[in-house]
């Protein structure tokens, strides 16, 4: 009886210490991550990136619809400021032969006189 006893004992600490072992190897996967765990994360990290993409494709057309109207607003300016420049140039060319012609007509005029006045020294 005491050796049956001391048998079953001696099993008994055994399938404790298993039983302790597999204590230790549960505990470990109860704190790690499962495939689910994993799952569920990448589910949660496609659903941030589908967010996030979308929210960068609005940002970049409202970037791109801000720099088109920046674009034409400036080639707007930039025509006005042409057209503003021609039109002042051609104004100084006009001004610019006014002048021409009148340094021209009061030049022939002076030099008529002075021919005149040549002519009639010499008589």
């Amino acid at each position: 009886l005491d050796v049956n006893l001391k048998d079953e004992s001696d099993e008994l600490k055994r399938i404790n210490h298993v039983l302790h072992d597999q204590s230790i190897v549960i505990d470990r996967f109860n704190s790690s991550i499962t495939n689910s765990d994993l799952k569920n994360k990448i589910d949660a990290l496609e659903s941030d990136l589908t967010t996030v993409e979308g929210e960068m494709n609005d940002r970049l057309r409202e970037t791109q619809t801000f720099i088109q109207e920046r674009l034409n607003k400036t080639i707007t300016e930039l025509n006005e400021i042409i057209v503003n420049a021609q039109d002042q140039i051609n104004r100084d060319v006009v001004k610019v032969e006014t002048d021409v012609a009148h340094y021209v007509t009061t030049t022939q005029e002076q030099f008529s006189a002075e021919n005149s006045f040549m002519i009639y020294q010499l008589r």
